[in-house]
């Protein structure tokens, strides 16, 4: 499995994670695979509004972009 896989496999689960805390460590852990020039901007107060909007975009990136 390459990491674009995991990236999407990531994000599905944090995607229907209900727990906040849960889903930002699921989007630290994104962030960790990404690369240097696609790490997130991650505020010190995140919202889940805030983690789909990030989680729309990655996709956006994955799909479209191939930026990884």
């Amino acid at each position: 499995m390459g990491i674009t896989e995991k990236l999407e496999n990531i994000i599905r689960i944090c995607r229907y994670e209900d727990d906040v805390d849960k889903k930002l460590l699921l989007l630290l852990l994104i962030d960790s695979l990404l690369p240097n020039t696609s790490k997130l901007k991650i505020p010190s107060y995140v919202t889940r509004d805030y983690i789909d909007l990030v989680l729309n975009e990655l996709e956006k990136k994955i799909e479209y972009e191939k930026v990884i």
